[in-house]
């Protein structure tokens, strides 16, 4: 089967600016991205679909295809799906799956990737996403009001002990892998230990990932 890995990598972002060339250790987090699906050897194609002229110079460095995406296709209401199948269409890529890869998954290693191919192999399976645990049972969540006031927002769950409630996941912000072709229709869930998956929305985001960067990095150099 041929697969390709397209990262979506739009260069203004607002709550943490330029955070697509962040850096991480020795390099932009993009490049570290692009270095775990290299290292698969599982890509016929890795491409970086960018507005951001930077962007697409590491991307190239770093071994990735660079193309670049149409001004109206970069936007901050743009959603990743017409991205993806706008550089699908206009590089004329024919594919037996398409993994779409995010350019903070700074964290993502090639065994997820191999793991998640591995699930995409059942012919009952359409698509795996990465996702991880939420960090506390969000049937205990609380709401705040504009007063201040807070309260849950599930009350009926008061008298439950935490270990005693089901357990709910997030998009752990790594990769979306679909056939282009299937009779499957299963979704399956990649688990990522909590340690391993940051979505870079903010600022501390991006501290916690360099801080699970560095641990990484360490454990893999002193195991």
């Amino acid at each position: 089967m041929k697969h390709v890995a397209i990262i979506p990598a739009r260069g203004g972002s607002k709550r943490v600016p330029r955070k697509n060339l962040a850096p991480i250790g020795d390099k932009p987090m993009i490049a570290h991205v692009i270095q775990a699906a290299l290292t698969s050897n599982l890509f016929e194609q890795v491409v970086v679909s960018s507005d951001d002229d930077e962007i697409l110079l590491v991307s190239q460095q770093a071994g990735a295809l660079p193309y670049r995406r149409p001004a109206a296709l970069a936007d901050d209401m743009t959603h990743v799906g017409p991205v993806v199948e706008d550089a699908i269409a206009s590089l004329n890529i024919q594919a037996d799956s398409v993994c779409l890869l995010f350019a903070t998954a700074v964290l993502l290693q090639a065994r997820h990737l191999h793991q998640a191919l591995e699930l995409l192999q059942d012919p009952q399976v359409a698509s795996v996403l990465s996702i991880t645990e939420f960090d506390a049972p969000i049937q205990r969540a609380y709401e705040m009001h504009d007063s201040g006031e807070i309260q849950m927002a599930l009350p009926e769950y008061f008298n439950w002990r935490s270990q005693d409630l089901p357990k709910r996941y997030r998009d752990a912000g790594m990769f979306s892998w679909w056939k282009t072709s299937t009779t499957g229709q299963q979704r399956r869930g990649l688990l990522i230990p909590k340690t391993e998956a940051v979505d870079i929305d903010t600022p501390e985001d991006l501290l916690l990932a360099r801080a699970l960067f560095e641990f990484h990095a360490a454990r893999r150099e002193n195991p």
